[in-house]
């Protein structure tokens, strides 16, 4: 809740700063977007902001219940933070390994950069066009589930 309204804050204020000196902005202000084949478009910042927060959202929503299910495990929040801090570099250092970069696109710590991943930068620089918003919403919407029904069928035992 917090961290929401630190959010809401902060954008609130960058719009009303925005409003003084500068009008209200310029929404069609062009991004870089790589794409295959060394080529680039460019894609609008209103069209950029609602996919990054898209992919913004399956992070948190995955990193949430990842986070769930490792504190029922641990029961103590230092060991539950640090071994979510292992559990990131193991799964961001795995795309970093050639053998496993063909498919860093199934991989949900691939998202994590998620501007990189909006203007597919990630994808130019590993040269894995699987890696795009689409399938990252679709990964990490198919991990959370996965470690959402791995969580219950966790409390269901712990009960009983």
């Amino acid at each position: 809740m917090v961290i929401l309204i630190t959010l809401s804050s902060v954008m609130m204020v960058s719009t009303i700063l925005g409003m003084i000196f500068d009008r209200f902005g310029d929404w069609n202000y062009p991004i870089l977007r790589y794409e295959e084949g060394e080529l680039y478009s460019f894609l609008n910042l209103g069209s950029y902001l609602v996919q990054a927060l898209a992919l913004f959202a399956g992070v948190i929503v995955f990193s949430m219940t990842l986070y769930f299910l490792i504190s029922l495990m641990t029961n103590h929040l230092l060991i539950g933070l640090m071994t979510i801090f292992v559990i990131y570099l193991l799964g961001s250092g795995m795309t970093e390994i050639a053998f496993f970069a063909n498919y860093a696109h199934w991989n949900p710590f691939s998202y994590y950069t998620v501007s990189s991943i909006v203007s597919q930068e990630q994808a130019a620089l590993t040269e894995n066009w699987g890696l795009t918003l689409g399938h990252g919403i679709v990964t990490l919407t198919l991990s959370s589930l996965v470690i959402l029904v791995i969580t219950m069928t966790f409390l269901q035992l712990k009960r009983n």
